[in-house]
C-alpha cells in the first residue's frame, strides 16, 4: 500500500487482496494522515479491503504549538510494542503523544498495532477533545496486509455411486458463503483428538435415604465418561450425574442392568455384654452384636471414665448405666468395621444432657436435636437421638454431659447394619418371564361333600432354568379370568377321570408376539402367543394370544395384525455437530459452543449456540470465530505451607497457607494468607519458621504453686500448655467456673484437673477459681520446651 499524495487510493497486493484508502493526505510513501474533523482535511480515515484479512500497522502522533495528535484505532486492535514517546489506553483504544513528543516527521518513533481479523475494514479516527491541530501530527501506515483464512462449511452430497450431486458453502452461522481463496481443511485445534464413550452405572450409596414403602436403598444411577486418547488409551474418566455436567462421586460402583438395583438394611443387634477381664472393672466392657443371616460376632470394647453404678442405682455388668458426665470410647474390631453402618443411640436424651467431643464427628445425626458439627443438645426431653457412622471407625469417642438439671443417667446403646444387595426399584416382579414353561391341567373344585363346584384350568409356570414351580393359576377354562377358590373348596381330578396319568393335560410354550399396524408394520403391543400342545401326542393343539398384564385376551384394534415382533430399532435422528468458538467484541473473546444439526434431506444446518454447559442458550454479540491461542506462559499459583506463634509461647501451632504467583519471569508475588483448609483468609499474629521433621522437641513440666486473695480470682486463659491443676480452699469458700458453670469450693476441699493422655497438648478451659471470704492455693503445672 502506498501514497504520496491526498484524495482516495486503492489498489492489488501481490497477494491478490484489493485495497481501498478512502481519504487522508500524506507525502511519505505508505503512510497516511488522520484529520482532526471538521479540520480542513478530511478525517477519520476509513481503509478497505476486498476480501478478510489480518493487518499490522504502525502509527505515529505528536504536539505542536496549538495542538496534540492522538488517534482512536479500530474496534479489535492489539498493541505489539509501544515507542517511549507514545502513551496507550487500552480501554479507549487511543494512543497519544508524551509530554516529551515531538512534532510527526518521516523519522519519528512508531508504535506498532495488529487486527488478527478476519476484517475486511479498518476506520481510524481523532479522539476527538484534543484541540485544533495540524493533520500531520497522527499518521498510519507500513500497513502489513495478510489474506485471513476463514473457516466455512462445506456440505457435499454424493450419490450411490458416489458422484457429487451438490456443493453448498456456508458459514459458521449456516448463511451462504462465496469463497475467494483456497479452500483447504482447517487444521484441528487439538493435533489428536479424544473420543468420548458415555456408560449409565449405578452407586449403591449406602447415604440415600430408604424408600418408605420398601425399606430398599435405590441406587443412584449416575454417567461415567471415559476419555480415549488418539491411540485408544484411557486417557480420564469422569463421573456425572444424569445430566452430564453435575460432578458426581460414587461410593460403590455396580452395572445398572434393566432396572436399578437396591440395597437393602441388615440390622446386627446386640447380644451381649459383660466386663473386659483386661481392664478396671466397672468401667471396661466387652459389648457384643450379631449378624442374624450369618451369625457373625462382632466386638465393641467400651470404656467409660466414671464407674457404672452408684447414684444411677445398683451395679449391673450385664447392663451397666453411668452417672453423667461421662467420657465414653469404644473400639470396634475388625468385623465390626466391616458394616456399612454404625449406630449409636442416645436413649432418653433430655434437655439439661449434651453430647461434645464427638472424635470422629458422625456422618449424619437423626433426631428432636440441635446438632451444630461439634455439640448435640435435645430440643425436648426424653427422646431418641441417633449417630449415624458410615465405614465405622476404628474407634470413636465422646463426652455425655449434665448441665445441672439433675442426676443424668444413660446407657451405651448402638446397633451395627449392613447393606446387603436386594431386588431393584421401579422393577415389576409381578409380571411372568417370557422364557417360563407353563404346564396345564383341567381339574375341578370340590366342595366338601366331594361334590363339583365348577371346572377350573390350572396353570403351572416353572422356571425354564431350574424346574421350580414359580406360580400356579386357576383360570375359567373359556373366559381365562381368574379362579378364587371358595372357602373350603379342594381341587382335584374331575369326576370320570381315570387318573392322573389320564386326565387332560397339556403342555403350554410361551412366544413373544406384537400387534402391530397392517399398513406400515409399526409396534402396538407386545402380547405372549400361548402355543398348547397336547401332552400324550405332542400335536399343537391351539393357540392363544393373551396380554402379559392381565393375562386375558388380546383385542385387535382395526387395521391391525399379529405379527413376529420387529427388531429394536433406534429411531432415525438428526446427526449433530459441536464447535468450539469464540465470539470476539473488541479485546474480549467469549468462548461458547455452536451446535449445528442436520435433518435429512436438508444440506443447511441448523443452528443453535450455547455456553460451554452445551444447555444454557447464548446469542453472539461480536464477529464469530475461532479462539485465540491459549497464553504461552500462564502465571502459575502455588501454595506454601506456614506457620504462627498465635499465642506467644515461641511454638508455631496454627498452620496456614499462602497463595503465591510466579509469572513467566519467576517472580513471585503473594496473593494472600488462608486457613490451613483454604475455608477462608487468616491473618498470622507471629509468623515463625514450621518445626522441621525429625524427633519432636524435648518438653519438661514445670511446678507453680500461687496463693488467691479473698476477692481476687485465677484462670486457665493467662496460662498457655496447662497440664494439671489443683486447688485447695483454706480458710473460706471459693467459686470454680468451668465448661458445665459455676460451682462452690468449700472450706478444706481440693479438686483437681489434668490431661489424660501423654499426646493431649493442654488443659483446655475455661477454668477460673475466685477466692470468696478465703484465701485459696493454686497448684498447677506447664509444658516448657528443653
Amino acid at each position: 500500500m502506498a501514497a504520496n499524495q491526498g484524495g482516495s487510493r486503492s489498489g492489488t497486493l501481490p497477494s491478490g487482496v484489493g485495497w481501498t484508502v478512502n481519504g487522508g493526505t500524506g507525502s511519505v510513501p505508505n503512510w497516511w494522515t488522520v484529520a482532526y474533523f471538521p479540520s480542513p482535511t478530511i478525517g477519520p480515515l476509513p481503509v478497505s479491503f476486498t476480501r478478510p484479512v489480518t493487518v499490522e500497522w504502525s502509527a505515529r502522533v505528536g504536539r505542536i504549538t496549538n495542538g496534540v495528535g492522538a488517534i482512536v484505532m479500530p474496534p479489535g486492535t492489539e498493541l505489539v510494542s509501544l515507542a517511549t514517546a507514545h502513551l496507550w489506553d487500552a480501554a479507549t483504544r487511543t494512543l497519544s503523544p508524551a509530554a516529551s513528543a515531538g512534532q510527526v516527521s518521516a523519522t519519528s518513533p512508531v508504535s506498532r498495532f495488529r487486527h488478527r481479523g478476519p476484517v475486511t475494514a479498518l476506520t481510524f479516527a481523532s479522539d476527538g477533545a484534543t484541540g485544533a491541530f495540524h493533520a500531520s501530527q497522527r499518521a498510519v501506515g507500513d500497513f502489513l496486509v495478510t489474506p485471513a483464512t476463514v473457516t466455512l462449511l462445506r456440505t457435499v452430497c454424493r450419490d450411490s455411486g458416489g458422484a457429487v450431486i451438490s456443493r453448498t458453502d456456508t458459514t459458521l452461522a449456516g448463511a451462504p458463503y462465496t469463497a475467494v481463496g483456497t479452500v483447504g481443511v482447517c487444521q484441528s485445534p487439538e493435533p489428536c483428538p479424544s473420543t468420548v464413550e458415555i456408560l449409565r452405572l449405578c452407586d449403591l450409596n449406602p447415604t440415600v435415604d430408604p424408600d418408605p414403602e420398601t425399606g430398599l436403598r435405590c441406587a443412584v444411577p449416575f454417567l461415567r465418561h471415559l476419555v480415549h486418547d488418539c491411540t485408544g488409551a484411557p486417557a480420564e474418566t469422569r463421573d456425572t450425574e444424569l445430566d452430564g455436567i453435575t460432578p458426581y462421586t460414587p461410593v460403590q460402583i455396580t452395572d445398572c442392568g434393566s432396572a436399578v438395583p437396591a440395597l437393602a438394611e441388615l440390622l446386627w443387634p446386640q447380644t451381649g455384654i459383660a466386663e473386659d477381664p483386661a481392664g478396671v472393672s466397672g468401667q471396661d466392657f466387652i459389648y457384643t452384636v450379631t449378624n442374624p443371616q450369618t451369625d457373625e460376632v462382632a466386638e465393641v470394647r467400651l470404656h467409660a471414665s466414671s464407674t457404672a453404678g452408684g447414684a444411677c442405682g445398683a451395679y449391673n455388668p450385664a447392663a451397666p448405666v453411668f452417672n453423667n458426665p461421662t467420657t465414653y470410647t469404644l473400639t470396634l474390631d475388625s468385623a465390626a468395621q466391616e458394616m456399612s453402618t454404625f449406630r449409636l443411640d442416645l436413649l432418653d436424651f433430655d434437655t439439661f444432657e449434651g453430647v461434645t467431643n464427638l472424635n470422629p464427628v458422625p456422618s449424619r445425626v437423626e433426631g428432636d436435636v440441635t446438632w451444630t458439627g461439634s455439640t448435640i443438645t435435645a430440643n425436648q426431653s426424653n427422646i431418641t437421638a441417633r449417630l449415624y457412622y458410615d465405614r465405622p471407625p476404628a474407634t470413636l469417642s465422646y463426652r455425655y454431659g449434665n448441665t445441672g438439671g439433675g442426676t443424668a443417667c444413660s446407657a451405651v446403646a448402638f446397633q451395627g447394619m449392613t447393606l446387603i444387595p436386594d431386588g431393584c426399584c421401579g422393577c415389576d416382579t409381578s409380571l411372568p418371564d417370557a422364557g417360563l414353561d407353563v404346564e396345564t391341567a383341567l381339574l375341578c373344585l370340590l366342595d366338601s361333600d366331594g361334590d363339583v363346584l365348577r371346572t377350573v384350568r390350572v396353570d403351572r409356570l416353572y422356571d425354564n432354568q431350574s424346574g421350580d414351580l414359580v406360580e400356579e393359576r386357576l383360570l375359567d377354562p373359556t373366559t381365562g379370568d381368574v379362579v378364587t377358590p371358595p372357602a373350603g373348596a379342594t381341587l382335584s381330578l374331575c369326576p370320570g377321570a381315570a387318573g392322573p396319568g389320564t386326565a387332560p393335560a397339556s403342555d403350554v410354550e410361551l412366544l413373544p408376539m406384537c400387534v402391530v399396524n397392517t399398513a406400515g408394520g409399526g409396534l402396538v403391543q407386545r402380547i405372549l402367543a400361548e402355543l398348547i400342545y397336547d401332552a400324550e401326542t405332542g400335536d399343537r393343539a391351539a393357540v392363544r394370544y393373551v396380554d402379559p398384564l392381565t393375562w386375558g385376551p388380546v383385542a385387535l384394534p382395526g387395521g391391525t395384525r399379529i405379527a413376529l415382533c420387529p427388531p429394536d430399532e433406534e429411531e432415525p435422528g438428526p446427526d449433530a455437530e459441536v464447535l468450539a468458538l469464540c465470539d470476539i467484541a473488541g479485546d474480549t473473546a467469549t468462548p461458547f459452543l455452536r451446535h449445528l444439526i442436520y435433518t435429512a434431506g436438508n444440506p443447511l444446518p441448523t443452528v443453535v449456540d450455547t455456553g460451554l454447559d452445551g444447555v444454557t442458550p447464548y446469542a453472539p454479540a461480536g464477529t464469530v470465530g475461532l479462539c485465540p491461542a491459549a497464553d504461552p506462559c500462564p502465571a502459575q499459583v502455588i501454595e506454601k505451607c506456614r506457620c504462627d506463634d498465635a499465642d506467644g509461647d515461641g511454638t508455631g501451632e496454627v498452620d496456614y497457607v499462602e497463595l503465591l504467583r510466579v509469572d513467566c519471569d519467576g517472580v513471585l508475588t503473594s496473593l494472600g494468607t488462608y486457613l490451613a483448609d483454604l475455608s477462608g483468609p487468616y491473618t498470622p499474629v507471629a509468623p515463625v519458621p514450621c518445626p522441621t521433621d525429625g524427633a519432636p522437641p524435648g518438653t519438661a513440666v514445670q511446678a507453680r504453686r500461687i496463693d488467691v486473695a479473698p476477692g481476687a480470682s485465677w484462670s486457665a486463659a493467662g496460662t498457655p500448655l496447662l497440664q494439671a491443676v489443683t486447688a485447695t480452699a483454706y480458710d473460706g469458700p471459693a467459686e470454680i467456673t468451668t465448661a458445665d458453670g459455676t460451682s462452690v469450693l468449700r472450706e478444706g476441699e481440693s479438686v483437681s484437673w489434668a490431661v489424660a493422655r501423654d499426646g493431649d497438648a493442654a488443659l483446655a478451659g475455661p477454668l477460673t477459681i475466685s477466692a470468696l471470704s478465703g484465701s485459696v492455693a493454686v497448684a498447677f503445672t506447664t509444658a516448657v520446651a528443653l
